[in-house]
Formats: C-alpha cells, structure tokens, sequence
C-alpha cells in the first residue's frame, strides 16, 4: 500500500479530528510560560543539556542544523522548557 494511501483512509476515517490542537488524543493544555532568560539561554546553547547545547551552538556557528537536531531541539523547548 502507498504511504499516501495510509492518510487518505487515516483522514476519512477520524474526520476533522485529525486538526485538533492535540490530534486524537485528550491531552490538557499545556501550561506555557514566558520566561525570557530561558529562552535566551537556549537560543545561546546555555540550557546545560549537552546534546542541545551543541545542536544550537552550531546553529548559532554555521547557520545550520540537521533535521533531527531540529526536531531535538524544538521537543526540548516545547516540552521540558514549556
């Protein structure tokens, strides 16, 4: 089966909920915060975490990051940072 195949059917059958904030499942909200100083320090490469550390200050270095580096970094903010 094509992979496209697999989401036209996925789709069709949960409907509209596939576009809901948290998909299929019934997660609560997240509770945000704002706190400039932690965005700062992740954006610099200063979290204290050693993978992530070395994935933004290479960004900061070259401009670049590869994909999966990408998806690390971002999970990090968004679910241990907040």
């Amino acid at each position: 089966m094509f992979m496209g195949d697999y989401w036209k059917y996925y789709c069709m059958y949960h409907s509209d909920r596939v576009f809901r904030p948290y998909g299929l499942t019934k997660r609560p909200d997240y509770s945000w915060r704002v706190d400039k100083n932690v965005i700062k320090r992740w954006k610099e490469g200063n979290t204290g975490m050693p993978y992530i550390d070395a994935l933004m200050r290479e960004l900061n270095t070259t401009g670049y990051m590869p994909g999966r580096g990408r998806l690390a970094a971002a999970s990090y903010f968004t679910h241990d940072l907040k």
